[in-house]
């Protein structure tokens, strides 16, 4: 599960819950699916993880970056944009017990990606007029970036 969202918090202080009103994640499936395909365009804000399409990724954009992370979102809200209005994109592959690997080529619907990069954007925009940082987690930091509250006695280990 992913968490996307602002932080007004630099993130070199701990992990705090991101605002819920300035977040979203990614626990459905069309949503999971949206943020694989835009996903590799953010890479280079990925701080811990090798891949930022990996398990355990911290990414984040703060300061001067927040406008390279503006442009990225132009990038590629044009790339969509000169895409038909529905595609199948490759995101990997699957492969079930004793059956062949096959591609995994889920339905892009243009205005659905488009909505999605707006969602990014705005986040972008706000950690920009507040002088906040855009966070991206997944694995470990999903559950303390989300607020997930645990119950008396109980503690997260990752």
């Amino acid at each position: 599960m992913e968490v996307i969202g602002v932080s007004k918090k630099p993130i070199d202080a701990g992990l705090a819950p991101l605002d819920h009103l300035q977040r979203f994640n990614g626990h459905s499936s069309p949503v999971f699916g949206y943020f694989l395909l835009i996903a590799p365009s953010f890479q280079e804000f990925v701080l811990f993880g090798d891949s930022i399409e990996g398990l355990h990724v911290l990414a984040r954009v703060a300061g001067a970056s927040l406008q390279r992370g503006l442009d990225v979102c132009a990038e590629v809200e044009a790339n969509i944009l000169s895409k038909p209005e529905k595609w199948r994109e490759c995101i990997g592959t699957t492969k079930k017990p004793g059956q062949p690997e096959r591609p995994l080529q889920p339905l892009v619907i243009r205005r659905r990606a488009l909505e999605f990069m707006h969602r990014i954007r705005r986040l972008f925009e706000i950690a920009q007029s507040e002088q906040a940082e855009v966070i991206f987690a997944n694995g470990a930091f999903y559950v303390p970036l989300s607020g997930i509250e645990l119950p008396p006695g109980v503690e997260y280990y990752s």
